[in-house]
């Protein structure tokens, strides 16, 4: 299990994800909005349920609802992408496997050994660190 792409995936599923449940949520049943449950496919299924005869419903002239609605569309497609790519990332991370590399070698000496060293705190402000092998 690796961690950061757990955590990437997470954050880049969840987040969007959480954002198309928050917009169906506040809306009317008749429309379409229900399908934004729906991880990953729903941005998009939407999309193509009520974007194709709202994209051209006013005048060239005019940018207003035609323009808001395609811009929608294309902020609830990079929506269904982001939980895409999250997705991808979530189950890259819960699949793969780590390898770590632990050295079990000792000190030549047997055991811990640990020696103070005079060290500078700030500008000058004298202080004890300490060095050790293990």
């Amino acid at each position: 299990m690796k961690m950061w792409p757990l955590i990437a995936g997470g954050l880049g599923f969840g987040v969007p994800y959480v954002a198309s449940v928050a917009i169906a949520a506040g809306s009317e049943e008749r429309s379409p909005t229900p399908w934004l449950n729906v991880p990953v496919a729903g941005p998009w299924i939407f999309v193509a349920k009520w974007a194709g005869p709202n994209i051209h419903s006013s005048g060239i002239d005019d940018p207003g609802p035609g323009f808001a609605w395609f811009a929608s569309d294309v902020v609830l497609i990079i929506d269904g992408g982001l939980q895409a790519a999250g997705l991808v990332l979530l189950t890259y991370g819960a699949l793969a496997h780590e390898t770590v590399v632990v050295s079990d070698t000792q000190p030549a000496q047997g055991g811990v050994r640990m020696i103070p060293v005079p060290a500078m705190l700030g500008r000058g402000a004298p202080a004890l660190s300490v060095v050790g092998t293990f």
